[in-house]
């Protein structure tokens, strides 16, 4: 079994030979850096990289060479080759897949504390402070964070004006305005077919923050849909806690008024996405998906982008980061020159010039600007796109052009930073659910099936939730949140040391 192993091990690591090398210095002194990215190669790629190194070496004394690795074997590949000592300076992390902490603790990060005081003024100057005390682990930084989007503005309704002012209300101020003027609304509509809050499926009743956010106890986020995590850093049960209470009792009041569709728990995708697309809603929580075009065409021909705005009620509380950083960079552990791998960055942030050039390419031929909103030019016959580099993976949110379809509300408060936001002690907490496998895995689909219906408002709370909490007990709820709270309370500590 162990000749098996090794042989394994050997045949994996020949995979990587061609991506072996990492930063290597020319005799004219430029070095080049050797970025890991999932994916595959735009078609213009040589040619836009070629501009791009030519800057870099002007400016840097860099060249930057992007390794890209298909989807299906990315994660297994950047494992093997810090466990081989591969030589590379980059590669991108997801924190849902696996977190910054498991890369360090495995070795395979360098601390760049040093080389972004030194060498990333631009760095420092167009990251927040939040973000980058999500990239400390032992008060040192590991990790670039891909601060691409404003992540504390999940905890609004999304509300169509032009339905408001056809109907002759003003913007609702609290949950009972919201529901009495959805309920009136509801009695006069003249729509297409019957109006309704475009919620369905186990994600949209996992958050609710825009309900939340009314509470007495506001700030708090919600996690895994199962632990409540407060400012203090304590771990609660969040179906047995109060605020589950309330938010069960809310969605209980929309969906006896018949503003939540009757099929809610089975509806699909698709047919969640035609309440959209029909135009038949007046208000969502949350974000949307707004299908203009659609609505224009089965609901007000008039519509404009800004008829959709975005209602936090009780606005005088702070608006909360439920994840600070999902995405970065970290520089390997194998990397011979990480300051080089930093200074590709800085330079990355340093102008708009510099980032369009790297993340769209050229302006008038791979992107055109409608009028300033980003539309991504030529396809080939298979419509893959000429060049572009994903935001999510090194995007900034002070660089980032909106596609040409974001809505005015998308631009103000997805791509804008947020002055008034707070960090949670679990905003930069991702669980890992190894040691309660079965457990969570369990719970999880109790959850769906125990849950879900009383949190959508089809089953009454009083009635139901007795026999919900003993299912999800049944399930092994008490030793997942034990496990919960003792790795929230480790990587609370982690950071103090």
């Amino acid at each position: 079994m162990k000749k098996l192993i090794v042989l394994l091990l050997v045949c994996a690591a020949a995979g990587t030979m061609a991506f072996a090398g990492g930063t290597k210095q020319s005799a004219s002194g430029i070095t080049t850096v050797k970025y890991l990215m999932p994916g595959d190669a735009p078609l213009r790629y040589n040619d836009i990289i070629s501009l791009v190194n030519q800057k870099l070496e002007a400016e840097k004394g860099i060249h930057v060479e992007i390794v890209y690795i298909p989807w299906d074997a990315w994660q297994q590949r950047v494992n093997l080759m810090l466990t081989t000592g591969d030589e590379f300076d980059i590669f991108h992390i997801m924190q849902d897949q696996i977190q910054m902490s498991a890369y360090q603790g495995m070795g395979g990060l360098t601390d760049i504390t040093a080389l972004i005081d030194q060498y990333g003024p631009n760095l420092k100057k167009m990251i927040s402070p939040g973000a980058w005390d999500a990239m400390r682990i032992g008060g040192k930084i590991y990790g670039i964070p891909a601060q691409w989007a404003e992540l504390s503005n999940d905890d609004g309704f999304s509300i169509r004006k032009d339905v408001l002012d056809k109907f002759g209300h003003s913007i609702p101020n609290s949950i009972d305005e919201l529901i009495a003027t959805a309920k009136d609304i509801a009695a006069r509509w003249d729509g297409s077919g019957k109006l309704y809050i475009p919620v369905w499926g186990f994600t949209d009743f996992a958050k609710a923050n825009a309900i939340m956010r009314t509470y007495a106890a506001w700030p708090f986020i919600v996690k895994d849909a199962v632990a409540l995590i407060r400012q203090n850093g304590t771990v609660d049960s969040w179906i047995e806690s109060e605020e589950f209470k309330k938010n069960a009792a809310i969605m209980r009041r929309f969906y006896e008024a018949g503003l939540i569709h009757p099929d809610v728990l089975t509806l699909t995708t698709d047919q969640g996405n035609n309440i959209y697309r029909s135009g038949n809603w007046f208000f969502t929580i949350g974000g949307i998906d707004s299908y203009i075009d659609d609505v224009r065409k089965n609901n007000n021909p008039n519509i404009k982008p800004e008829d959709y705005i975005l209602v936090k009620m009780n606005p005088e509380k702070p608006d909360i980061y439920p994840v600070v950083v999902k995405n970065l960079n970290g520089i390997s552990s194998t990397s011979k020159h990480p300051e080089a791998a930093v200074k590709f960055f800085d330079w990355l942030y340093s102008s708009k010039e510099n980032y369009n050039l790297f993340m769209y390419g050229r302006e008038g031929q791979e992107y055109t600007l409608d009028p300033r909103k980003l539309k991504i030019e030529g396809v080939d016959a298979n419509k893959k796109t000429l060049y572009s580099q994903a935001d999510w993976m090194l995007g900034n949110v002070n660089f980032m052009i909106p596609n040409s379809n974001a809505l005015p509300m998308e631009v103000q408060y997805l791509y804008t930073f947020n002055p008034k936001a707070v960090a949670s002690p679990g905003s930069d907490f991702f669980f890992n659910a190894s040691a309660v496998e079965a457990e969570w895995a369990n719970i999880q689909t109790e959850f769906r099936a125990a849950i879900v219906p009383i949190y959508a408002g089809v089953l009454s709370y009083d009635e139901a939730f007795p026999g919900a909490l003993q299912r999800m007990k049944a399930a092994g709820l008490d030793k997942a949140l034990a496990e919960y709270r003792r790795q929230v309370a480790a990587h609370i500590g982690s950071k103090k040391k």
